[in-house]
């Protein structure tokens, strides 16, 4: 193989290798972002529910069901079913 073409091969490799490094830090701030829109979205529902604005029950009961972790389940005081996930 000739040189020119080794020096071209290796830095290929160094562009993906960034292309990469940089997909991968976008994707985490994405995942960052998202977790940061649940949590204020679920500060607000309970604020409501504590408020009287939202029916507490109707939310449970949605929320029972939407539920399918053992581990998710058990924070809100939901039986664990046969069919839960760990």
């Amino acid at each position: 193989m000739n040189k020119r073409l080794e020096q071209l091969l290796k830095k290929k490799e160094q562009l993906n290798a960034q292309i990469q490094k940089i997909k991968a830090r976008e994707s985490a701030e994405k995942r960052k972002e998202d977790t940061r829109k649940k949590i204020l979205l679920g500060a607000l529902v309970m604020e409501m529910m504590d408020k009287g604005e939202l029916d507490e029950a109707k939310i449970m009961k949605r929320l029972d069901g939407f539920l399918t972790r053992e581990i998710d389940r058990r924070l809100f005081d939901f039986s664990v079913s046969k069919t839960s996930k760990k």
